[in-house]
């Protein structure tokens, strides 16, 4: 099996899998862009979640496995995070007819 990155946490079973990714604490989704891109607006932690979000759906079909991505909770300082995330939900959504966090 291909290693997935270590900021997300994954059974290796046959059976549909849940995806946890919270990068609440500003470092997940920062990790995956890189610690040199600002965060003030929580551009890096926006970007990275993304990316991951991507990756995920990109490697998923290699696993056999239905995959499902969410957040599990966000403090309200870190709520620009968490409406960066929909927003690029609503655009994937728009443009392939399923979200990308789901």
């Amino acid at each position: 099996m291909p290693k997935l990155p270590s900021s997300c946490k994954c059974l290796k079973v046959a059976l549909p899998t849940l995806l946890v990714y919270s990068p609440t604490s500003k470092s997940t989704g920062i990790k995956d862009v890189g610690k040199g891109v600002s965060n003030g607006k929580q551009e890096a932690s926006i970007a990275g979640s993304i990316a991951g979000a991507h990756y995920i759906r990109s490697v998923a079909p290699i696993y056999g496995v239905p995959v499902v991505l969410h957040t599990d909770h966000c403090a309200k300082k870190l709520l620009p995070w968490l409406d960066g995330m929909l927003d690029e939900d609503e655009k994937h959504f728009k443009k392939h007819g399923v979200p990308l966090f789901r």
